[in-house]
C-alpha cells in the first residue's frame, strides 16, 4: 500500500516564508471530517499539509507565541525494522516543534505524534511527517530559512536566532550539522603564528595558517 507521507524537505522552497502574519483570531479549529480543505488553504501551505493529510487542526495563542495543534490522519505506515506495513497504534504523544515561518512572533507545532506498533515484528516505530526531520525539535523549513541566512557574509548566529526565535546554539548546530566546509590545500610556503583572540577553555590565542605567497589564510585552530 502506498505511503502518501511527504517528506520534511518536499515543498520546503514553496513554502518558506509565505507568512508574516498569523491567522485571524483567538482560536481556530478544523476538523477534517466536518469542514473541507483546500490544497490553496493558508493554513495547509503553510504546514507543508497535503488537503488529504490532516486529520485536525486547532490554532490558538499561548504566552509563549502562537501554538497549532495538528493530528495526522492514520495512514498504514513501514516498520523500520522489518519493512511490514502496520495501521496499529500504540499511543499518542504531543511533540513540540518549533515552526518560525510567522518571524513576528514565536510559532510552534503541537504535533500529536502516533507510535505504531509492527503487528509482524512487534517493534514500535513513530510515525513519518511532514513537519520536522527525525528527534529534531526545530521544523524543516526553519532548518531551511537558517541555512538560507547563513549563506549571507552579514549576519550573525544571534541575530539569525533571534529571527526565528531559536537559541544561538541551536543556529550554530543547524549549521555544523548541514555545512560542510573542505580544508584548503596547504600551500608551497606556509607560514604560522600564534595571536591573540579570545579567552578558550584551550587557550587564550590562536594558531594561525597562512600562504606566505599569497597572505590568504588558510586555517584557523583553537591551539597549537
Amino acid at each position: 500500500m502506498k505511503n502518501n507521507q511527504s517528506s520534511p524537505i518536499e515543498s520546503v522552497e514553496s513554502i518558506s516564508r509565505i507568512g508574516n502574519q498569523p491567522p485571524s483570531g483567538e482560536n481556530i479549529s478544523f476538523d477534517t471530517t466536518t469542514t473541507p480543505f483546500s490544497v490553496d488553504s493558508f493554513v495547509l501551505k503553510l504546514f507543508n499539509l497535503q488537503d488529504d493529510q490532516a486529520e485536525r487542526i486547532n490554532v490558538h495563542n499561548e504566552p509563549d507565541g502562537l501554538h497549532v495543534y495538528i493530528r495526522l490522519k492514520p495512514v498504514p505506515c513501514r516498520c523500520n525494522a522489518c519493512g511490514n506495513m502496520t495501521d496499529k497504534v500504540k499511543g499518542y504523544k504531543i511533540r513540540k516543534i518549533t515552526h518560525s515561518v510567522i518571524t513576528n512572533s514565536p510559532c510552534f507545532i503541537d504535533y500529536d505524534q502516533r507510535r505504531m506498533r509492527c503487528t509482524e515484528c512487534g517493534k514500535t516505530f513513530v510515525e513519518p511527517n511532514p513537519f520536522a526531520f527525525p528527534g529534531e525539535k526545530v521544523s524543516a523549513v526553519t532548518v531551511y530559512n537558517v541555512l538560507q541566512d547563513c549563506s549571507r557574509p552579514h549576519e550573525t548566529f544571534k541575530a539569525i536566532a533571534e529571527r526565528y526565535h531559536i537559541s544561538p546554539s541551536t543556529v550554530l548546530r543547524i549549521f555544523d550539522s548541514h555545512v560542510n566546509i573542505p580544508r584548503r590545500k596547504l600551500p608551497r610556503y606556509l607560514v604560522v603564528d600564534e595571536t591573540y583572540a579570545f579567552h578558550t577553555a584551550v587557550s587564550d590565542y590562536v594558531f594561525v595558517m597562512m600562504d606566505y605567497e599569497t597572505m590568504d589564510i588558510i586555517d584557523v585552530l583553537p591551539s597549537r
